[in-house]
């Protein structure tokens, strides 16, 4: 399953980046059944230029 997040117009990437690490270690730290379901993640940096192709997936 891929997931497409994207930040509000303003906030910067680094700001982002660290809201989204900071969620995905506090859900992780739940002693819930989809903790143990979760096998990894890949979080990849939005290339330069890459904005112009935002349109192709929707708002």
């Amino acid at each position: 399953m891929l997931h497409f997040l994207r930040g509000p117009e303003g906030l910067d990437l680094d700001t982002f980046t660290g809201r989204w690490l900071s969620a995905h270690e506090e859900a992780l730290s739940q002693e819930e059944p989809h903790t143990k379901a979760l096998r990894g993640f890949a979080q990849h940096r939005r290339a330069p230029g890459a904005e112009q192709t935002l349109r192709h997936f929707g708002p």
